[in-house]
């Protein structure tokens, strides 16, 4: 694969990673696997959820969607009317909020509620401490808690559109933003909320008729300028391969708040404009805030090989190894990445680990064959051919492979019978392995 086709995966997973999370990003990444990035350390997990009493876009663990549309639709409150509040303890409960110290908010939040039961103030609180701590379906029912005693916060139905955003329900979290925005029609952070959801709903559906996400995006930026909304407006621009403006905007995001994903984006922005140097750049501050996160390590090898930089593609593999012992993709850029340098033996060894983890990865066969070819150890050659062979007999490089090995080794009849064969698999329709 190409560095271009694969900054372009890595663009298209970068895009899914903002807008919808790790996991589903994962699927379209062939450089790494996005799994690399979903498995980084505890410190790095939390920065990517950060920011959720500011945003309110932390990423949680998604709760069943039909056992909480269900408890949604059973909760009935008790209050009638909200009394305006003058508690000491909200008061703090926000400060702890501003501080993410989410425990400490929701104590002072409950003593609110000891002193005056009907304070949406303090169930609103209570909301954005619950939904901090991951408890999306407690935070759900806190902010409806928060929408029977004042229909008109906004910010509950924020809350609630994060909460359906968290459980895939993008459709729901997008009305529950635009609601926010009839209510509230200078809130920033619900035109951000309304401008992903509706990126991600037409995604889903092509023949939805989406909110203009460019629109909502300009608003938001324009109503509250945070690194967060500069940053999705970079992941939408690259999207739209305006990539040379999805630079500026991710620029705009790291002079407000350097982070890993501003960071980690501008660098596949700048792969994409072959701008590679600008990239190592700035995966070098990502290494630096998550040293223990393979992903960066991964793309930059891919870089480093690009340029030419064979020595320094080879460490940053290294270090991916360390991290992932058992990433067997790596294994196979590596033993590539040697073959390549003509250090064989070592090429052979990272295949030796391979077949030893999978004997029936016929590719793995064909291609420590191929240093084995490559070495002029032929016997050898032939017997990794044969058993690619057998496993997967459609192969027509393996027979056009082994017949030159026969005739190295001097076995002309059989080799023009793989000749053949090789030949009649090339015509043939192309047949999809079944592992």
């Amino acid at each position: 694969m190409t560095q271009t086709k694969q900054v372009i995966l890595w663009l298209v997973a970068a895009i899914l990673v903002f807008f919808i999370g790790s996991g589903a990003a994962s699927l379209f990444l062939s450089m790494g696997d996005r799994e690399d990035s979903s498995a980084v350390h505890k410190k790095g997990k939390k920065n990517k959820k950060r920011g959720l009493a500011e945003t309110g876009f932390a990423v949680t663990k998604a709760a069943e969607p039909e056992k909480l549309e269900e408890e949604a639709k059973t909760f009935v409150p008790k209050m009638k009317q909200a009394v305006a509040c003058t508690s000491e303890d909200c008061a703090a409960g926000r400060e702890a909020l501003k501080k993410r110290q989410f425990r400490k908010a929701l104590a002072f939040f409950k003593l609110g509620l000891n002193n005056n039961s009907y304070c949406a103030d303090a169930y609103l609180g209570i909301a954005e401490a619950k939904l901090g701590l991951y408890q999306n379906r407690n935070a759900m029912e806190a902010a409806k808690h928060v929408l029977a005693l004042d229909p008109d916060r906004a910010e509950a139905n924020l809350i609630l559109a994060q909460c359906y955003s968290n459980t895939q329900q993008y459709g729901k979290a997008q009305n529950e933003a635009s609601q926010a925005i009839e209510k509230k029609p200078n809130y920033g952070e619900a035109y951000l909320m309304r401008a992903k959801m509706a990126y991600i709903s037409s995604l889903q559906d092509p023949e939805s008729q989406p909110a203009n996400v460019d629109e909502d995006l300009n608003r938001a930026i324009e109503l509250a300028p945070s690194a967060d909304a500069y940053e999705a407006k970079g992941v939408y621009l690259g999207s739209r391969k305006k990539v040379n403006e999805a630079v500026e905007a991710f620029s705009h995001s790291i002079a407000i708040e350097p982070t890993y994903n501003a960071y980690l984006h501008r660098a596949a922005a700048y792969s994409y404009l072959k701008k590679y140097h600008q990239a190592l750049s700035d995966l070098d501050q990502t290494i630096k805030m998550h040293p223990r996160d393979p992903y960066p390590f991964t793309v930059r090898a891919g870089i480093h090989k690009e340029l030419g930089h064979p020595e320094q593609s080879l460490a940053d593999l290294e270090r991916v190894i360390e991290l992932k012992p058992k990433d067997f993709k790596i294994y196979y850029d590596r033993a590539k990445l040697l073959t390549e340098m003509k250090r064989y033996d070592e090429a052979i060894a990272d295949y030796n680990i391979i077949i030893k983890a999978n004997s029936m990865d016929d590719d793995a066969l064909l291609k420590r064959a191929d240093v084995y070819f490559a070495k002029g150890e032929f016997k050898k050659a032939l017997a990794d051919y044969s058993e690619a062979i057998d496993l997967y007999p459609q192969s027509a490089y393996a027979y056009s492979a082994r017949s030159k090995v026969l005739r190295k080794l001097g076995k002309s009849d059989q080799a023009d019978l793989d000749e053949k064969r090789a030949l009649e698999l090339k015509k043939a329709p192309a047949i999809k392995k079944i592992y």
